[in-house]
């Protein structure tokens, strides 16, 4: 029977066919509620975002640190290379004593130090930014609504400590390693007179003289 079968349904529930109002109501979201509810994914997007935007600097800076070091190696021992064999030659046949020769060569490190950290860092910011712009990580930090200022913020930071670090080294530590350089130039000279003799080339270093050292 139609009736029967009208009550026959449990108070409060909808009937087939028909939506409840306050159903409706229910399950369409109002103004400024998340779809997701309050546990939903509509929170987790800016967790996401923040904690993307946390991470970046340090990544961008380890991905820097590896060429720095490595262009710092590679410059530092392409100017070394100009005087190693200079230093080998006063050990071998000037009779220089090693302890002396090695001591010139650390004092000759704060000329290279001043000109190899800026060429490191050159060469760490070409190599990281050409990596990153060749696997389109870029592309996906400004796709992701990351600003690519934000991306240069972190190397220029460290670029602007490192430049305070040189200006600092430069203005006291460089002076005097070349200082104590010259220095143990000159006491080696009087150690070792032979030293300065060289073959084919007019010596003056003596007062009063001018010496010619023939083969």
């Amino acid at each position: 029977r139609a009736g029967s079968a009208s009550q026959s349904w449990i108070p409060g529930a909808a009937r087939p066919g028909s939506v409840s109002q306050e159903g409706d109501r229910n399950s369409r979201p109002g103004s400024g509620q998340s779809i997701g509810g309050h546990g939903g994914a509509g929170r987790a997007v800016p967790k996401v975002v923040c904690l993307t935007v946390r991470i970046l600097p340090s990544y961008i800076l380890r991905q820097h640190l590896v060429p720095f070091l490595l262009g710092f190696g590679v410059v530092t021992f392409v100017f070394e290379m100009d005087v190693l064999f200079d230093y080998l030659d006063l050990v071998i046949n000037r009779g220089v004593p090693a302890p002396a020769v090695l001591q010139l060569f650390l004092l000759s490190l704060g000329f290279v130090i001043a000109l190899s950290v800026p060429c490191a860092v050159l060469i760490s910011t070409l190599m990281t930014f050409g990596r990153l712009s060749q696997d389109n990580e870029i592309t996906a930090l400004r796709a992701s609504g990351v600003h690519l200022f934000r991306a240069m913020l972190p190397p220029l930071a460290a670029a602007g400590l490192l430049a305070v670090s040189l200006i600092l080294f430069n203005n006291y530590v460089y002076p005097d390693a070349n200082h104590a350089f010259a220095s143990l130039l000159v006491d080696i000279g009087r150690m070792r007179p032979t030293v300065k003799l060289q073959e084919g080339v007019f010596i003056s270093d003596f007062p009063g003289y001018q010496l010619l050292v023939q083969s």
